[in-house]
């Protein structure tokens, strides 16, 4: 860790095929060698602390960092992929490899080393004592809330959900009614036990006290030649040719 310019600090922890923060760095302070599975070696002297690195890594498994950055505070850079982007001056909540929340940091500068991506680099001054450890930040809640997806039939969001509750909504089809979510080809499969737990955190109501909601049917989506009707190829009468019918 440098006390007088940022360096990359790499932190790749298997031994893949991977080399793209070698081949991209300008500078030549980065070494793979001949094996491209070998763990990356940065070379401080010749690290200029241009971030391109970061925005390359596909494991996003790069940091800038500069220890001694003002007195009892470093300097640190990661990629950040999430939107919105944070501003400069905010207070965020940096965070460890495992998501931790460490301490507060302020927001420095917002960088985006290349011209065709879009990860852009978030530089933070936090304290020395937990620099070495910050990974990340947290991300934005109204932002993680808005753009979630919960109903992917009818792309309802998360936000939208919870205002829903908000508005006094507490079951699946009052929620269902309002904002769509759970109308959709999969009748609710893949979205309603997210609502359920988004109900229960939010309304403290028990899970098993939560009605389920109503379904049209079919259940399963079925072709029309399933339910269609002729003289050598009588309807379908039980549920077993059913399932037969809807597994060939």
């Amino acid at each position: 860790m440098s006390k007088d310019k940022l360096v990359a600090d790499i932190y790749c922890i298997e031994p893949i095929p991977c080399n793209p923060c070698e081949t991209s760095c300008p500078f030549g302070a980065i070494q793979v060698g001949d094996d491209i599975t070998n763990l990356p070696v940065v070379d401080e002297d010749l690290c200029r602390g241009c971030g391109i690195c970061l925005a390359i890594c596909p494991g996003l498994a790069i940091r800038l960092i500069q220890d001694g950055y003002k007195d009892g505070t470093s300097l640190v850079a990661f990629p950040y992929e999430y939107e919105p982007i944070p501003e400069k001056g905010q207070t965020v909540r940096v965070v460890d490899m495992q998501g931790n929340e460490l301490s507060d940091a302020t927001v420095i500068k917002i960088q985006k080393p290349l011209k065709d991506d879009p990860t852009r680099v978030v530089y933070v001054e936090v304290d020395s004592a937990v620099a070495a450890e910050v990974r990340s930040m947290k991300r934005i809640k109204e932002a993680a809330e808005e753009d979630i997806v919960i109903c992917r039939c009818e792309e309802i969001g998360m936000k939208e959900i919870l205002t829903a509750i908000e508005k006094g909504d507490r079951s699946l089809n009052a929620i269902k009614r309002r904002t769509r979510a759970g109308m959709g080809l999969c009748q609710g499969k893949t979205c309603s036990k997210m609502i359920s737990r988004m109900i229960c955190e939010q309304t403290g109501i028990a899970a098993q006290d939560l009605e389920p909601a109503s379904k049209r049917q079919p259940v399963n989506p079925i072709t029309l030649g399933t339910m269609a009707s002729t003289a050598d190829r009588p309807l379908i009468l039980d549920l077993d040719d059913l399932k037969r019918e809807l597994e060939s």
